[in-house]
């Protein structure tokens, strides 16, 4: 049934619609759609009714609503990010981080009326989906980070042996040069293997020019500022 404004301002709904404060966007948009009962569905209507008041009950039964306030405070909107993961697209990391949160707040939610007794009602069960919760968080780990972990592929493992394997190359690689250049040019380079030369070192401005390691980057109107060269295989892969 579609919501009449003539009706609507007679029992001053906007009134009261203003005075339900919701605490997610799923309760703001359940809010806005809200409608009448038609005519016929008095019984809903009452059924509807004593489930409102069976939960102001329990609200009012509760030393503090602060917990449940602090648990549906956290719940945020992934109704887009749902959506893109049914078209086959792949979701950022932050909004599988964001369903990973949502899922811990279902099983925070549930797990909360339950022990604080709260009515039960078919309509507002809080279903988990502990399939999800085992898929984003394989190894049970911290519940307020995100990580792709190596078990959800055996590619994305290997792949990441191979950076971890070519990472540590180019890190022995970068050493050994610096080792070199420093034991016969007696140059030491900066931790971003650069160096500055000042243009009146004439002496360090040799050495540094004489050494086939390194290469002119960039100067400025007191200096030179020299790198090493990228033209070994290992250090081309950092």
């Amino acid at each position: 049934m579609k919501r009449v404004k003539k009706v609507e301002d007679i029992l001053d709904f906007t009134w009261c619609l203003q005075r339900i404060s919701t605490q997610t966007p799923y309760g703001l948009d359940y809010k806005k759609a809200i409608k009448p009962y038609p005519r016929g569905a008095e019984k809903y209507l009452e059924k509807a009714l004593d489930q409102v008041e069976a939960y102001m009950n329990y609200l009012s039964s509760l030393e503090s609503t602060m917990r449940l306030a602090d648990i549906l405070h956290c719940a945020k909107d992934i109704r887009f990010s749902i959506q893109r993961s049914v078209e086959e697209n792949v979701l950022s990391e932050v909004e599988l981080f964001e369903i990973k949160a949502f899922i811990f707040l279902l099983d925070d939610l549930k797990a909360y009326l339950e022990s604080s007794h709260a009515p039960y009602f078919e309509e507002t069960d809080i279903q988990t989906i502990p399939e999800l919760t085992q898929l984003l968080n394989p190894e049970g780990s911290s519940r307020d980070t995100f990580y792709i972990y190596d078990s959800y592929s055996e590619e994305l493992a290997r792949i990441r042996d191979e950076i971890s394997t070519v990472n540590r190359d180019v890190r022995i690689a970068i050493r050994n040069y610096r080792k070199k250049i420093q034991d016969d040019y007696q140059i030491s380079l900066n931790p971003d293997q650069s160096i500055i030369v000042s243009k009146s070192n004439e002496e360090l401005k040799n050495r540094v020019e004489n050494c086939p390691y390194l290469t002119f980057a960039s100067e400025s109107y007191s200096n030179l500022v020299y790198t090493l060269k990228k033209e070994d295989a290992l250090y081309q892969q950092e």
